[in-house]
Formats: structure tokens, C-alpha cells, sequence
């Protein structure tokens, strides 16, 4: 059946039309330089009808990261380079869990200012479940409405949620002692540090806290982990 692609006119819809048209682009491009088996298998479907299905895309993204994770994870051996890509991995993770929060907390902090809080609350903390692919499991562990409190605790206190701020602290611990060396003391030092704060603080200490400051200090506990890693394994941040 042919998609009815609707005649909207409206400022709003031809600018992020636009945006998405250059994004395309771009990623087009890129995989079409590096001659990846993505942009081998895909480009050339996608630039026939990627203005009739825009979305398509990033599906098309999306399915080769689960292949490639599925590859890794299943047939790959567990030696130095998998731990490099592992740490990687949850280092990244932990850094885009604190983007999208920030963004959220600052578009709610600028949409409640004469306007319904629960609307923005639900519509944007919904959008960051979305964003870190955890909205289906929210709705597993919580049955009400989506709030501020409940997503925080989600994404940061929550164990069995993959891409909590805590899970990604506890995974990386044990990464790094299986790649252990001279200069390896030091991140081991912080990761059990950063993991005892997370373990002994709760919800309610992070709002009282407040909710930005308390993300702020984990950026910058992290981004420490970073470049002791980075100093340690590979070349120091400030020769680069």
C-alpha cells in the first residue's frame, strides 16, 4: 500500500524536515566512504525513498549495532581486545544517559514556567526512557504514571537495568582488573569510589541535592575514569 505522506506547511515541520534531510546526508556519506557492509547493503535503497520514509534509516542503524553487539558478545574471545570495547562501551553509556538527563531536565526546568508541569514531566521523562531504550522496562517495574523521581531511580540506582549509572560502574570494575597493570591502580581507586557513592546515597538525597548538580558530579567522576584510562592504556591526553 503507498504511504500518504501529508502536506504539512507549518515553520516547525519543513525546519526539522530539513535538519533530518541534511543528517541523512551526512550519515550517507559516511557510509558511503568507508565502504561499511551498512552502507554497501543499504545506501543505495535509502536514497531512493529515504524522503518517503525518513525513519528508515535509523532502523537501518539501529538493527546492525544489535548484530554487531550480538556478534561481539556471542563469537568474540574474551582477551584484551574485547575488554578494550567493553570499557568503551559503558564509559559512552554512562556519558549519553548523562546528555539525554540534562536536556530533559532543562527543558523541563524552561516548559513549566507557565505551563502544566505534568504534561512536560510526563512527555519529556517519557522521551528519556525512550532515548536509552528503558521505557518498556519502566513500565515493567513501575505500573503509575512516568515522574521525575521514578525515572531517576531508574537510571541511576537500578542494578538490573543495563544502562543505569550504576550498572555501567559495577561492569566496568571487574573489565578493569582483567586488565590490570602498573598505572591500573588508579582507576580501580575511583571506580570503587564512584560505586560506593552511587551505593550508599538514594533518591531522595539526589533531589535534595538537586537532580542537575548531582548528574554534573558524576560527569566529572567519569570523565576522571576516562582519561586515567586513557593515560594507562593508551596515549596520555595531554601528548595528543
Amino acid at each position: 500500500m503507498k504511504q500518504v505522506i501529508p502536506r504539512v506547511s507549518s515553520p516547525v515541520y519543513m525546519l526539522r524536515e530539513k535538519m533530518l534531510a541534511s543528517f541523512v546526508e551526512k550519515v550517507l556519506l559516511q557510509f558511503g566512504k568507508h565502504k561499511t557492509p551498512l552502507g554497501l547493503s543499504y545506501t543505495a535503497s535509502l536514497k531512493q525513498d529515504i524522503k518517503l520514509i525518513p525513519a528508515r534509516l535509523l532502523e537501518c542503524v539501529k538493527h546492525r549495532c544489535y548484530v554487531f553487539r550480538g556478534v561481539l558478545h556471542g563469537t568474540m574471545l574474551k582477551n584484551q581486545a574485547f575488554y578494550f570495547i567493553s570499557v568503551g562501551t559503558l564509559l559512552e553509556r554512562a556519558e549519553r544517559v548523562y546528555q539525554a538527563s540534562i536536556k530533559v531536565i532543562n527543558k523541563d526546568a524552561v516548559g513549566n514556567k507557565g505551563t502544566d508541569g505534568n504534561f512536560f514531566d510526563f512527555y519529556h521523562w517519557a522521551a528519556l526512557l525512550r532515548s536509552v531504550s528503558a521505557f518498556e522496562i519502566y513500565r515493567q517495574i513501575y505500573f503509575d504514571q512516568v515522574t521525575p523521581k521514578q525515572v531517576t531511580q531508574l537510571l541511576i540506582f537500578n542494578k538490573q537495568m543495563p544502562r543505569s549509572l550504576i550498572c555501567c560502574v559495577s561492569e566496568l570494575i571487574p573489565l578493569i582488573s582483567e586488565m590490570k597493570n602498573q598505572q591500573s591502580k588508579e582507576i580501580e581507586r575511583l571506580l570503587g569510589k564512584l560505586k560506593a557513592s552511587l551505593d550508599y546515597s538514594d533518591i531522595d538525597e539526589v533531589f535534595e541535592q538537586g537532580l542537575e548538580e548531582f548528574i554534573e558530579s558524576f560527569l566529572e567522576h567519569i570523565n576522571h575514569v576516562a582519561d586515567e584510562f586513557s593515560s594507562a592504556y593508551l596515549i596520555p591526553l595531554a601528548v595528543a
